[in-house]
């Protein structure tokens, strides 16, 4: 049995993990999510009742230090904030500092390996950064959401869909099969050293 935190878990893809870790038949797990305010925590806890919460700021040393006490698995998504790298490093030395973590799963996008352009990049840090470590890590590198074109409904509608693909093929995501994929990575074994 594991002890799995999450860093990012109010955001769609933290709840989309968290529906495919409870819907889980077999699961067994323990989870507990970082977040920053008690409202957020009530918030989860009202959808998975089973889930364990600890308020945390990434900035602060200590509610960070204090989030990972006996945590062994880490499933970490960046906010959508200017500063993706430095958090990503606070929230990596706390993983290391606490002693426990040993499985550290990072969201992450497609293409960041290349570091072609500056939100490539941003991931790409805290990738690098983490894999210098002695953690067991995994990225987890997502591509455009599938959800995102419910917003270009109007647009469609009128037969038009305009994406910088030029001759490329556009193959978009579901949220909710992110969420099954990272649970499954958090709930198995052998993904270790790959994204």
């Amino acid at each position: 049995m594991s002890n799995i935190l999450i860093i990012g878990a109010a955001g769609l893809n933290g709840r989309a993990t968290l529906n495919a870790l409870f819907e889980k038949q077999y699961f067994s797990d323990t989870v507990t999510v970082g977040v920053r305010s008690q409202e957020k925590a009530e918030e989860l806890k009202q959808t998975f009742p089973a889930l364990r919460t600890r308020i945390m700021d990434i900035e602060d040393p200590v509610t960070l230090k204090q989030a990972f006490k006996g945590i062994d698995k880490v499933f970490y998504i960046p906010g959508n904030i200017e500063q993706r790298e430095a958090h990503a490093e606070a929230v990596i030395d706390a993983a290391i500092e606490s002693g426990t973590v040993k499985d550290f799963l990072f969201y992450s996008v497609l293409g960041a390996e290349y570091e072609a352009i500056l939100f490539g990049r941003q991931f790409r840090y805290g990738e690098k950064y983490l894999e210098s470590t002695h953690l067991n890590w995994t990225h987890l590198r997502t591509i455009f959401f599938q959800d995102n074109l419910y917003g270009w409904a109007e647009g469609i509608k009128q037969g038009a869909l305009y994406l910088g693909t030029g001759e490329g093929k556009f193959a978009p995501l579901l949220v909710k099969d992110i969420g099954e994929i990272a649970a499954n990575i958090l709930t198995s074994e052998g993904h270790a050293g790959k994204a």
